[in-house]
């Protein structure tokens, strides 16, 4: 650990974790278990102050807004020797406009028309100073922006289902303007989609085939294919009974049935006697659980 100090001061190399300081001293600990002695280094060792690190994260790079358009500027500086500097100590500014504000995070909306060079300033106050830099052109007016590029967009990137609901995919072109040719393809079998080609936008219903396949919990993907790129999306789905307790699948609840659904429920008897009750695949069968299967016998399945 180190300790304050006097004595002559020598440069330590390997010091990026060890704050600044000018008359640091190392100290050792030693404990059998029961006692513990130190000592501390005679000399002492010096320290000098870094300079801080600082990278704007947003804009991730050159880009073009139209006058009056709001730009969102982020960005990320960190120092060594203090931490996390204050947001006096963090400044954005212009090349044509100046001085724009201070802080990790700045909203600009009254940039100049023309060609900016944005600064993003960490000064630890101390004579360290790191600067970063981004290029944004603004344009007189917002049908003077250029085009947007195609951009494959598919979503939600995570999709939950069962075999008794399907869920709706969303494949668009982030140029809403150029239809994008595309096509999918599942993962699995027992997917079924409602379509595995067309152009943007398209909706695409995802339902699950629970033909020969056991009750449970499954996992699975789409992959989305354009000229524009491909994306992924996980499939999270469960095949569940058509009718909560119908333990034989003979599209009713009878009560010896819902019998072993109580013994399940109180942990007498494993869920694999009758996955039909297991609605959520967690492995259990609880209260809300049984009520459906009772309900099922009372009022029929279907």
């Amino acid at each position: 650990m180190l300790v304050g100090g006097g004595g002559v001061a020598e440069q330590v190399p390997g010091s990026a974790n060890i704050g600044r300081t000018d008359q640091g001293k190392f100290r050792v600990l030693v404990s059998d278990g029961v006692h513990t002695g130190s000592d501390d280094s005679d000399g002492t060792f010096v320290v000098p102050n870094r300079v801080p690190s600082a990278q704007i994260v947003s804009p991730a790079g050159p880009v073009v807004i139209a006058a009056g358009q709001t730009l969102s500027l982020e960005g990320d500086a960190y120092d060594v020797d203090v931490g996390t500097l204050t947001e006096e100590q963090l400044e954005w500014s212009s090349s044509l406009d100046g001085v724009l504000g201070n802080g990790a995070s700045l909203a600009v909306s009254t940039l100049s028309v023309g060609g900016h060079v944005i600064t993003f300033r960490a000064d630890d106050g101390e004579g360290g100073v790191t600067t970063a830099t981004v290029t944004v052109a603004v344009v007189p007016d917002i049908d003077d922006l250029p085009p947007v590029p195609d951009g494959l967009s598919v979503g939600p990137i995570l999709l939950t289902l069962d075999s008794q609901t399907g869920a709706t995919l969303a494949i668009e072109n982030d140029n809403p303007l150029d239809p994008l040719t595309w096509d999918a393809v599942a993962s699995e079998p027992w997917l079924r989609l409602s379509a595995t080609s067309g152009t943007t936008p398209a909706q695409v219903l995802v339902t699950v085939d629970p033909t020969g396949v056991p009750l449970g919990r499954y996992g699975g993907s789409i992959t989305v294919n354009s000229s524009a790129g491909s994306k992924t999306v996980t499939i999270d789905a469960r095949v569940i009974a058509a009718c909560v307790g119908d333990c034989d699948a003979d599209g009713r609840v009878a009560i010896n049935e819902l019998i072993i659904g109580v013994n399940i429920a109180l942990g007498n008897s494993a869920t694999a006697q009758c996955a039909a009750f297991d609605t959520d695949s967690s492995g259990a069968v609880g209260i809300s659980e049984l009520v459906q299967a009772v309900n099922s016998a009372l009022n029929g399945c279907g």
